[in-house]
């Protein structure tokens, strides 16, 4: 039985989350990139571990009331396996934590695996990013969650989703 577990991300896992990047984006992060996000005191920076090895990342930045997500991969021998759906729990989990109303983010317009993630969760696409990616050079998809931090019935409130 393998264990999937979401912790802290850590500078020690940087070389397999780089690799990952690599392998996931042909515009990748640089490992500095990664490196000023983890030091960065506004950041959540999580690690996706099955079993013992980094399976997977997210990089998000959460100011005042919104979380920004900036990044996130799955090593591609560990997907459909439950790897991002994990990391988007325990995102949200943090966003309602701190008390945020709003969760956004760019996706690739031609990732449709990633934007059925993202709509299965009650994200709602937004706008468009004309040329945002290089690499090659396409348009985001500007997707955003609203939540409401009114708690009723025991329960968190989510806006404009499922």
């Amino acid at each position: 039985m393998h264990k999937l577990s979401i912790v802290p991300m850590e500078e020690s896992q940087l070389d397999p989350i780089h690799t990952i990047e690599r392998a996931c984006f042909t515009d990748a992060w640089s490992r500095n990139a990664f490196l000023s996000d983890i030091r960065y005191d506004k950041g959540v920076c999580l690690t996706a571990l099955w079993d013992s090895r980094v399976a997977g990342y997210l990089m998000a930045v959460i100011v005042l009331d919104e979380c920004s997500l900036n990044n996130i991969a799955v090593d591609p021998s560990c997907r459909r396996k439950g790897v991002a759906r994990a990391l988007l729990d325990r995102l949200l989990a943090i966003c309602r934590e701190r008390g945020c109303a709003s969760v956004t983010l760019e996706v690739r317009e031609s990732n449709f695996a990633a934007q059925s993630l993202y709509l299965s969760y009650g994200f709602e696409q937004v706008g468009r990013r004309e040329r945002y990616y290089t690499s090659p050079s396409e348009a985001a998809v500007l997707m955003t969650k609203n939540l409401d931090r009114r708690e009723e019935a025991g329960g968190y409130i989510e806006r404009g989703g499922k």
